[in-house]
């Protein structure tokens, strides 16, 4: 049976190492208040806005008001809006306000779309075309008309090019690249795998013709 004696030291050994215990906590981690435990709810991107920061991601908070694509430029400063006709095969760039909503005249009379890169870069012209309330000497519209130019971003999605903007006294990149879907036809291939262009809301049906 043990002592009153032995009881004793033995509860002094158990006092000692709970106080042991308790100083090894706190040397390893730094204090125990410390501790904070992480599971993949707090796991986040590095940069949610990382995108918006290379100026060439659509913009799909707002309308474009030509049909276009819209390209929100700085911190939704402006926009470009990117308009491809599949009937003229014109490409239109227009200068927008923060809202998609105003047009925003600039002092040039062209804007280049560079495409490639380096010395092998193509650059293709863009025309100043002035809308009705732009003011003497601006412009919030450019337009190309180089057909080859069209159809080369017509038919590979993979093409892109870059223009740089000015507006006020920062030029801002636009990267432009074609969507199958930034305009209001429907595709469709042929047996030959030729593109089909049909107008949404016209009858494709063959029409009859008379004798």
């Amino acid at each position: 049976m043990a002592t009153p004696k032995t009881l004793k030291a033995i509860d002094a050994s158990l006092v000692l190492l709970a106080i042991a215990g308790l100083l090894t906590g706190g040397i390893g981690c730094g204090g125990g208040d410390n501790l904070q435990e992480f599971d993949d709810a707090h796991i986040k991107p590095a940069d949610p806005g990382a995108h918006d920061h290379h100026h060439h991601h659509h913009d799909e908070e707002h309308k474009a008001p030509h049909g276009g694509t819209l390209v929100a430029l700085g911190d939704h400063q402006y926009h470009a809006e990117i308009a491809w006709d599949e009937t003229a095969k014109t490409i239109t760039v227009y200068v927008l306000d923060g809202e998609a909503e105003k047009a925003v005249p600039i002092d040039v009379e062209e804007i280049v779309l560079a495409v490639g890169i380096g010395k092998d870069a193509e650059t293709h012209k863009f025309t100043a075309k002035p809308q009705e309330n732009d003011g003497d000497g601006k412009c919030s519209r450019f337009v190309s008309s180089d057909k080859a130019l069209f159809d080369k971003f017509h038919d590979s999605e993979s093409t892109s090019g870059q223009i740089d903007l000015p507006i006020g006294e920062k030029t801002f990149p636009v990267v432009v690249a074609h969507d199958h879907h930034d305009h209001d036809h429907d595709h469709d291939h042929g047996e030959k795998g030729e593109h089909k262009h049909e107008k949404k809301g016209e009858d494709s049906s063959p029409k009859k013709t008379g004798k």
